[in-house]
């Protein structure tokens, strides 16, 4: 039986309370097959293993012996990104997998992270087993799993089909499909809610004035 490593990186971000979107991207960048078994860097004096290529650097900071353990290695990575937040560090996505992972070339590799991330965002999961979906997510449109708080219809760049709501920042205009929670589709409700409760305002009151009229 094949093991689909997607989805042990996956559970294993969320059991870290990590990004699993950051996880799947990195990985997807680092080793596109998701084989544990991958060694990189053969020829050189410190090969890189498993999902997330990890170096051997011993007396350097790495580790010892190789563990391509894909659990290990998640916890690793995000022990690794929530040390570098510690640390005051802000950027893209791209950019914090870039400063853990430590790439040939940052700039190329956290531009591939960051499109990957959104890609990672915007796709359904399918649900586990066929039935449940994994925790952070639900069952959205025709059954399929998609992260918990998916608007279909918003328009965040590269997340073509959906959005993940965000709050507008202190003293940040509230702007649609940007950062206004639901996206297009929830300002549009939100414009229709708010209509029709003015109508039952005005009809109400309508109503009291004619009660009033009628007593006299």
């Amino acid at each position: 039986m094949s093991v689909d490593y997607r989805k042990v990186v996956r559970d294993a971000a969320l059991a870290q309370h990590g990004d699993p979107f950051l996880a799947l991207a990195t990985v997807d960048v680092e080793n596109a097959a998701f084989d544990p078994s991958a060694v990189g860097d053969k020829d050189t004096p410190y090969p890189s293993y498993g999902l997330f290529q990890e170096r051997v650097k011993v007396g350097r900071g790495g580790l010892d012996t190789p563990d391509p353990d894909p659990v290990r290695q998640t916890q690793r990575f995000f022990a690794d990104i929530f040390d570098a937040i510690a640390h005051g560090f802000t950027g893209t996505p791209g950019q914090l997998a870039a400063q853990v992972q430590r790439p040939a070339h940052p700039i190329e590799y956290a531009a591939a992270v960051d499109a990957l991330y959104a890609k990672e965002k915007a796709a359904p999961v399918q649900p586990v087993g066929g039935s449940e979906c994994p925790p952070g997510f639900h069952k959205g449109l025709f059954g399929a799993c998609v992260p918990d708080g998916f608007v279909p219809g918003g328009t965040t760049p590269g997340q073509a089909g959906g959005k993940l709501p965000t709050a507008p920042g202190a003293g940040e205009t509230i702007q649609p499909g940007v950062n206004s929670p639901g996206g297009i589709l929830g300002d549009v409700t939100r414009a229709a809610t708010g209509g029709l409760v003015a109508l039952v305002i005005i009809a109400v009151g309508l109503i009291g004035v004619a009660a009033i009229a009628k007593g006299r």
